[in-house]
């Protein structure tokens, strides 16, 4: 994010969308479905790839109407397999009886992470529609486009009752790590004990992920006397900003290594 002015920072976005779409990098053909070949890197040489990518992400605050047209007009071939759409939503109390504040996206095609404020945009965040008539709300609708989220229940709950938003072809990590597991079955894990058991990044790469989710809870946490309103304060922290992020980051990983468990079975 930076300083320049509404006009010039979506201008500037615009471009570099379409620099990166003409130059070809982001596009993928002759992928197979579900139990499409496995990268030839190898487990070392994707979890070195994804740890660079992830470091070399970068994020954007999506919070006015022309930058949230020019992102839904951006989001070109995410039908079908493999998942191209990782989502993350955080909010005060997220639920019904709660407020949905962020809606954090990771489109894996472009390497690139967003941040939709809802917060300032509210329903326009979900049904402003792009060029082709697209929106939010008919993404996270479509049975056609696959969602990627880890554990959903809260998000589900906090769009349909507060948004009115009825999500279809998602699939949920945290339900792919219980099928895919060979051991007893009588609890679903929680994210960081699946980044711990399954991942296969380095010790490293892992620490410091929890470092940024346990300053993330600090801010937030009402035991740790944190505030979830710190998901409504703007300008956001960069804080809570890489909290948000580095979640969504990691899915794909994670969603690698559960659909190879599931496709081998």
């Amino acid at each position: 994010m930076n300083g320049r002015s509404g006009t010039t920072r979506e201008q500037l976005w615009e471009k570099e969308l379409q620099e990166l779409g003409d130059s070809g990098l982001y596009v993928s053909s002759g992928i197979e479905s579900t139990c499409a070949q496995e990268s030839k890197l190898g487990p070392i040489g994707r979890r070195s790839c994804f740890v660079a990518l992830q470091t070399a992400m970068k994020s954007e605050l999506i919070d006015t109407s022309p930058l949230l047209k020019a992102f839904l007009d951006s989001m070109k071939d995410i039908e079908g397999e493999p998942p191209s759409l990782y989502l993350d939503l955080e909010g005060n109390n997220l639920s019904q009886l709660g407020t949905l504040s962020l809606v954090t996206v990771l489109v894996q095609l472009r390497e690139r992470l967003y941040l939709i404020n809802v917060t300032t945009l509210g329903r326009d965040a979900f049904d402003v529609a792009g060029s082709d008539g697209r929106s939010l709300r008919s993404i996270l609708e479509s049975s056609k486009i696959i969602k990627v989220f880890f554990d959903i229940r809260n998000d589900s709950d906090a769009l349909y009752s507060l948004y009115d938003v009825h999500v279809r072809g998602i699939w949920d990590l945290q339900l792919m790590e219980l099928a895919s597991r060979s051991s007893q079955k009588k609890c679903v894990n929680g994210l960081a004990r699946c980044i711990e058991r399954d991942s296969r990044l380095r010790y490293e790469d892992k620490a410091e992920w929890q470092r940024v989710k346990e300053k993330g809870h600090g801010l937030f946490d009402p035991n740790r006397g944190g505030s979830y309103a710190v998901f409504d304060q703007r300008p956001l922290s960069s804080e809570i900003e890489h909290y948000c992020t580095q979640d969504v980051a990691f899915m794909p990983h994670l969603c690698e290594v559960y659909r190879g468990k599931l496709c081998d079975a």
